[in-house]
């Protein structure tokens, strides 16, 4: 069955809510992509479609809580040694998926 394109955004914004959830309470360096899976209730793959590496879903969960001014997450983002990896992570991400089409 394929998936339609409002189905994987709605996807996407529930395993994004959940990481960011996870992250607010269990810390941006110990809260795993099997984790969040399992929380969310998806496929880990489905994580590795969206979001790239564990990184990259850590950056996207401090986007989403800079945008939803979650102040827990983005100290935890602010803090962290590899903050800018974090992001640059996710962006490379987001640029091979658009080019994928």
């Amino acid at each position: 069955m394929r998936v339609t394109a409002e189905e994987r955004d709605r996807r996407k914004d529930h395993v994004l809510a959940v990481a960011t959830k996870m992250f607010e309470v269990g810390g941006l360096d110990l809260v795993t992509q099997n984790q969040v899976a399992n929380q969310a209730n998806v496929a880990h793959g489905c994580i590795q479609n969206y979001f790239g590496t564990i990184n990259g879903l850590r950056a996207a969960a401090v986007r989403h809580a800079s945008e939803t001014k979650n102040g827990a997450v983005l100290v935890q983002a602010a803090c962290h040694p590899d903050y800018g990896k974090l992001l640059t992570d996710y962006d490379r991400h987001l640029a091979i998926q658009h080019l994928k089409g």
